[in-house]
């Protein structure tokens, strides 16, 4: 159905894509997985018309779309929705989905889907029309003399309470149940809130950030001293949110206090897939491999650690000095001894270093 054969795209001089060849077939589904700027991206825009191919081909339907203008493309079937929602903030959400069928001329079936649509994610339609009927029968009659009577601020109680109930009449309403746990939570009801969260998050386990289910429910979890839930919270919500730097921070950390080293290595992953400058997750990687004995990944990890410049220059040389010691390269130890000793002439530990230096030198 879809089908790329040895794409090549340039950014001006830069090459962005080489030789990118997939097949996907009718009905199947295909996962591109790689690192920040691999071309997962590039690849989708350039499949759409938004890149042109500077080498290769890309077919639908037999037919050659690399080149197509972008509209001509979305008007053979082949639509590509992007990452980030990307609505349009000034419309509705009703003339945001309208906008997604302005290639479609069946009247009767847009209306069509645009009722299923409703219907498939909660019926938010008719959700919506209890709070306004709500809102209005609470309201009381304006007095004869405005001014004369004050305008009294909603009860947040009658406020919440309301909330349940339509929470409880639509509960396949991811809206809803967020907005619900959000609430309860800040109202201190833990408990209702976590109820409220966990459905919210079956619901859409796709929502990122931490002001997500997943990321209230990890606050809360926190809160109560439950780390072994927060932890699995955490993990749950960077399944799906590749770049939820804080989640990412928030999950290492706990994973230390914990020493869990899977989870630790998920983490610290995570974050150099996020910020590959920060030395903080170098570190904690190239120790964990010297923990268990790899002395080639630890050695890159230090050194990646020191061209990023780490609050304790003198901890990763000496670390890197060990990497080195155990991977016998001991010239390499002896220059990472020395260059710590150079900074910190009384450090322990790399003197310590470049004695066993000496000692398993020829």
């Amino acid at each position: 159905m879809l089908e790329l054969r040895d794409v090549d795209v340039f950014y001006g001089e830069v090459q962005a894509l080489r030789g990118v060849s997939l097949t996907v077939e009718a009905g199947r589904i295909v996962t591109l997985i790689g690192a920040n700027g691999a071309g997962k991206s590039t690849t989708l825009r350039t499949i759409s018309g938004l890149l042109r191919p500077n080498r290769g081909t890309i077919r639908f339907d037999g037919m050659e779309v690399g080149g197509t203008e972008p509209h001509e493309i979305t008007q053979a079937g082949l639509i590509h929705v992007p990452e980030g929602r990307m609505l349009l903030e000034s419309m509705t959400v009703r003339e945001n989905l309208l906008a997604g069928a302005y290639c479609r001329r069946d009247k009767d079936g847009i209306q069509s889907d645009l009722e299923a649509v409703e219907a498939r994610f909660g019926a938010l339609q008719d959700a919506l029309r209890p709070v306004a009927s709500q809102a209005q029968e609470s309201s009381p009659e304006p007095p004869a003399d405005p001014a004369a009577a004050p305008e009294e601020e909603p009860d947040p109680s009658e406020q919440l309470d309301a909330l349940r109930r339509l929470a409880e009449e639509h509960r396949g309403s991811y809206e809803l149940q967020f907005a619900l746990g959000r609430a309860l939570h800040e109202a201190g009801d833990a408990e209702g809130a976590v109820a409220a969260l966990e459905r919210a998050a079956a619901l859409a386990p796709m929502a990122t950030g931490m002001d997500s289910p997943r990321g209230l429910l990890a606050e809360i979890a926190q809160a109560q001293g439950d780390r072994e839930r927060a932890l699995r919270e955490l993990e749950l919500l960077l399944q799906h949110d590749e770049t939820s730097l804080e989640a990412a921070r928030q999950l290492a950390a706990l994973a230390e206090e914990a020493d869990d080293e899977r989870l630790m290595t998920v983490a610290y992953d995570r974050v150099v897939g996020i910020d590959p400058f920060d030395p903080v997750p170098h570190v904690a990687l190239g120790r964990m491999a010297l923990a268990r004995g790899d002395a080639d990944t630890a050695a890159l990890e230090f050194t990646v650690a020191l061209a990023a410049g780490p609050v304790d220059r003198v901890s990763a040389w000496s670390d890197l000095a060990e990497s080195h010691l155990l991977g016998g390269r001991l010239d390499e130890a002896r220059r990472a001894a020395l260059a710590a000793l150079e900074m910190a002439p009384t450090y322990e530990r790399a003197q310590e270093l470049l004695l066993r230096v000496v000692e398993e030198g020829p």
